[in-house]
C-alpha cells in the first residue's frame, strides 16, 4: 500500500557524518529507522524523455487499494498521488556522495497501484547505504518495461555532464527489486544482460539470476514457509528465500505487505543482500551464509533458507 509518511531530516549540505532518520508515520507510530552513513535524497518525477505509458489499469486502482481490508485511512493514502506523474520515475539517492566514488544502482518495481513513496523508508535505507535507486513511477510495472527503461535513463544520468549523477552510476553493478507485480517485473527484467542480482518481494520464488525471494503469513501468492521453500530450493540459481512470521493482521492479505507496514523488519537484509551481491562484502555474506548466519536460527520471526549460495 502507497503513502506511508517519511521524513528525511538529512539536507545535501549536512555532510556525511549527520544522523538522519526516517519516520514511518501514522501505521507505525513511534518508529524510527536511522539512515546509513550517507544520508537519503529523494527527487521526483525525473526521466523526461523516457516515459512510460500509463497503463488502462489506472483507472481499477481505488478498487483495487480497498480490497486488500487495510485501514480506511491507509486506502486513501494509496488514492492520492501527490503529484506523481505516473510516466516518470523517482530516484533514491545518497545525501552526500563523495568525491571520486560510483554508487551501484537498483531498480525498483511497484505492486498494483503501489506508489512508490509507499516503499520510502526502505528505498531512503538502501540508499542511504551508498545506492542509486531508480524508480518507475507506474503501478503497473508487469508488461511496461519500466525496470529497464529506467536503466536506460540511469545511463542517461551518468552520462550527463550537467546532471548530479555525472559518472556517479556504476553501471557494471546492477539490481533489480520489486514488490507483488513488481516481483514479476523483477523476474522478467533479470533477463536484461545489465542486472546481475535480484530480490523478489512477495511475488515469485524463481529467476534467470541469483535472487531472494521473500514471503510471509497472509501472503497472496506464496502464504506457506514450505512452499516457498520447496520452489527455492528447485532454483537452478544460487538464492535464497525468507518467511515473516509475526505479521500484524492489519487486512486479509497483511503478509503481503510486510515490506511497507513494518519496512524495519527488512531494511537489514535488503542492505545485506545487496553489499554481499553487488559489492562482494564478506561481512554481509555471512548475514545469508553458514550454520550461524545473521538469519539463521530465528524461526519464531521468519523461516530462512539458502540454496547454492556461494
Amino acid at each position: 500500500m502507497a503513502g506511508l509518511k517519511t521524513r528525511c531530516e538529512m539536507r545535501e549540505k549536512a555532510g556525511c557524518s549527520s544522523v538522519a532518520t526516517v519516520d514511518i508515520g501514522d501505521l507505525i507510530k513511534g518508529t524510527e529507522i536511522p539512515l546509513g552513513p550517507y544520508g537519503a535524497i529523494m527527487e521526483q518525477n525525473l526521466g523526461q524523455g523516457f516515459e512510460i505509458p500509463e497503463a488502462s489499469g489506472e483507472a481499477s486502482c481505488d478498487t483495487i487499494a480497498a480490497s486488500f481490508g487495510e485501514p480506511a485511512d491507509v486506502t486513501a493514502n494509496v488514492a492520492d498521488l501527490r503529484d506523481v506523474d505516473l510516466k516518470l520515475y523517482t530516484v533514491y539517492r545518497p545525501a552526500c556522495m563523495r568525491e571520486g566514488e560510483s554508487y551501484p544502482v537498483i531498480t525498483w518495481g511497484n505492486g498494483t497501484c503501489g506508489q512508490t513513496e509507499g516503499y520510502g523508508p526502505l528505498l531512503r535505507y538502501v540508499a542511504s547505504h551508498g545506492y542509486i535507486v531508480v524508480a518507475a513511477n507506474s503501478r503497473y510495472t508487469g508488461g511496461n518495461g519500466a525496470m529497464t527503461k529506467a536503466l536506460d535513463l540511469a545511463e542517461s544520468l551518468n552520462a550527463d555532464e550537467s546532471s548530479v549523477y555525472y559518472q556517479r552510476l556504476d553501471l557494471e553493478k546492477i539490481g533489480a527489486m520489486g514488490h507483488s507485480q513488481g516481483g514479476m517485473a523483477t523476474i522478467t527484467a533479470a533477463r536484461d544482460p545489465r542486472i546481475d542480482s535480484l530480490i523478489i518481494w512477495n511475488g515469485g520464488s524463481d529467476a534467470s539470476k541469483p535472487f531472494l525471494a521473500v514471503s510471509g503469513d497472509y501472503d497472496i501468492g506464496n502464504p506457506t514457509a514450505a512452499g516457498l521453500k520447496s520452489a527455492v530450493e528447485a532454483s537452478s540459481q544460487p538464492s535464497a528465500w525468507l518467511f515473516y512470521h509475526m505479521v500484524p493482521q492489519t487486512g486479509s492479505v497483511s503478509g503481503h505487505l510486510t515490506l511497507m507496514n513494518q519496512p524495519e523488519r527488512v531494511v537489514e537484509v535488503t542492505v545485506a543482500w545487496w553489499d554481499y551481491q553487488l559489492k562482494g562484502d564478506m561481512a554481509a555474506r555471512d548475514f545469508f551464509v553458514g550454520d550461524s548466519c545473521g538469519l539463521c536460527n530465528k524461526d519464531a520471526e521468519y523461516e530462512y533458507g539458502v540454496n547454492n549460495l556461494p
